[in-house]
């Protein structure tokens, strides 16, 4: 896992109380938050994407395809992220 992915874990897991559950992070009140861990994910330094490229979905799209999670419901998509955030975090 290259580090960038390695930190915006550790601030997921910071921002979610180590849940990992990325809906936790929906809402006005999180932008910030969810800007750190996407910039930390596409360039690796944090305040380099806008709070508007920084949804919910983009940062799930992000995470799951370097957790190479595909396929079935989006429980079982979200099951399967957790496990592998908390197996990496």
């Amino acid at each position: 896992m290259d580090p960038n992915t390695r930190q915006a874990l550790a601030m997921l897991k910071l921002y979610t109380r180590g849940r990992f559950t990325l809906w936790t992070l929906a809402g006005n009140s999180n932008a910030p938050y969810r800007a750190a861990i996407m910039s930390m994910l596409k360039t690796g330094r944090v305040g380099q994407v806008p709070r508007s490229k920084s949804g919910i979905t983009a940062i799930e799209t992000e995470f799951y395809s370097r957790a190479s999670i595909i396929g079935g419901c989006g429980a079982e998509q979200e099951e399967n992220f957790i496990t592998w955030a908390k197996a990496n975090s």
